[in-house]
């Protein structure tokens, strides 16, 4: 079953996700990052919840985080091409569904540490 933008499988995803040699295009590049943003906003979630951490402050650090990492692993780790793909849209890709993911799974978290 083919994803929206052109990996055959969720293995082709997870390969292409993991790996830095190949030359991406600007589609497989936000599909990776849409998909890595989710598992990372997951995994801060998680680590923020059972830290009992609270605040602004801890919202303010997973943006932080977030914009640090899509910067990183689009330019440093894909090797993206920067004039091809602009930072606005690699900052923005999937941010919106990862913060949602963030706050559910720190809420959750945090609530049943309680």
């Amino acid at each position: 079953m083919p994803t929206k933008k052109g990996f055959n499988s969720i293995g082709q995803l997870v390969q292409f996700c993991l790996s830095s040699n190949e030359d991406p295009t600007q589609d497989q590049v936000k599909e990776a990052l849409f998909y890595v943003r989710q598992v990372i906003a997951l995994i801060i979630g998680i680590v923020a919840g059972f830290y009992n951490l609270t605040g602004i402050a801890t919202i303010i650090g997973f943006v932080m985080i977030q914009m640090g990492f899509a910067y990183y692993y689009t330019y440093r780790f894909l090797q993206a091409d920067e004039e091809k793909i602009e930072v606005t849209e690699i900052y923005l890709e999937g941010f919106p569904v990862s913060f949602g993911e963030f706050m559910l799974s720190w809420i959750l978290v945090y609530t049943a540490t309680q």
